[in-house]
């Protein structure tokens, strides 16, 4: 595991007499839980309050409380790094081998990992960059987003779009956004007139209804309703 691997602490738990003796750092080893789960991993420390496992995403921290049993195990992660133990940093061959074995086992993270150290070796590595998810471009090696941004696109909205399309589609969200302060502004605008028509007909007798009406018709230009009560023969007008 290297700096970048991320320490999610799980409150589960191990009682000291659950560990097997010599375990040390760096051994397999297979945890069983109270509630009968298995956490299979690499041997990292053990505390009073915690004990560290090394796994594929990175490392989880135990509560030593329920953990039923604890014991040395070989498993795919114990054996990825004693082989990677034995590789030197400029063998490139084998650690892409060991790359490949610790995706075939379904390390995928470890993989990736694997992949980084492969470069590492060998910049121009074409396997460990594709697992990577790399591009070559114009003769040099980037990540995707890298090799989108020199080819022209432009990230919008999680989406890679043309220039044109990013254009456009900004057209579209400024006139939308426009067409929404508008509306804003012209419900603010109408509340204010209602408020306005509320306090101009406070003390008013009921058989005021009809004034009211012609004066919210005043206001309300695009909301032009005419009671049932007021209609008239077509053609005919009754405000």
């Amino acid at each position: 595991m290297n700096g970048s691997t991320f320490v999610l602490l799980a409150l589960l738990a191990v009682p000291a007499s659950a560990a097997e003796p010599g375990l040390k750092k760096g051994d397999g080893v297979l945890i069983t839980l109270t509630d009968g789960r298995e956490v299979r991993g690499i041997f990292i420390e053990s505390k009073p309050d915690v004990i560290w496992v090394g796994v594929d995403q990175g490392e989880i921290g135990l509560d030593p409380q329920t953990v039923a049993a604890m014991k040395a195990e070989s498993n795919p992660q114990s054996e990825y790094e004693k082989r990677l133990g034995k590789l030197a940093r400029s063998d490139a061959a084998g650690r892409w081998e060991l790359t490949l074995w610790a995706k075939e086992s379904g390390l995928t993270a470890t993989a990736e990992e694997g992949a980084e150290g492969v470069i590492a070796a060998d910049p121009g590595h074409r396997g460990a960059r594709e697992l990577l998810g790399h591009e070559l471009h114009d003769g040099k090696w980037m990540t995707r987003a890298e090799a989108m941004r020199a080819k022209g696109f432009i990230e919008y909205k999680g989406e890679w779009v043309t220039k044109d399309q990013y254009t456009s589609l900004e057209g579209i969200r400024l006139r939308e956004d426009s067409q929404t302060q508008r509306t804003r502004e012209s419900l603010a605008s109408q509340r204010q007139r209602y408020h306005a028509i509320d306090a101009a007909s406070a003390g008013q007798s009921q058989h005021s209804t009809i004034s009211q009406i012609r004066v919210e018709y005043q206001y309300r230009p695009r909301q032009r309703y005419r009671s049932r009560s007021l209609r008239g023969p077509p053609g005919t007008r009754r405000w």
